[in-house]
């Protein structure tokens, strides 16, 4: 039986223009809004896409769902979108190579953490 578990996710680069574009709003002293992606992954699309951009194969350990997991999670993007012009243009494998290559600049370990996962 395939895991129906989704998860929303959102890059950092397209949190970040949201964020600017949410100190830059004027139109009333504060709102509450949703940052995120607005498309929910399955965790193993995460891993898969993951796989391909460092070019490893995940060891994956498989356990039962905790009691209480919320089986799908996604911001509403809706009032982002419409007061900010709020929109993710970073989509996941995209981001995922973003961070990698950031990571690959910032962390020594990059490598070493790489071969422990193959």
């Amino acid at each position: 039986m395939a895991d129906s578990t989704r998860r929303g996710t959102i890059p950092t680069c397209s949190i970040g223009a949201g964020i600017r574009a949410a100190i830059d709003y004027t139109a009333s002293p504060f709102e509450i809004l949703s940052g995120g992606g607005g498309i929910p992954y399955q965790p193993g699309e995460i891993v898969r896409s993951l796989e391909q951009t460092c070019g490893v194969r995940a060891k994956l350990e498989f356990h039962p769902r905790s009691e209480g997991d919320v089986r799908r999670t996604a911001a509403d993007i809706t009032k982002a979108r419409e007061l900010l012009g709020y929109e993710p243009v970073t989509g996941l494998a995209a981001g995922l190579a973003a961070f990698a290559d950031w990571l690959e600049g910032h962390v020594s370990a990059f490598p070493t953490a790489l071969e422990a996962l193959a």
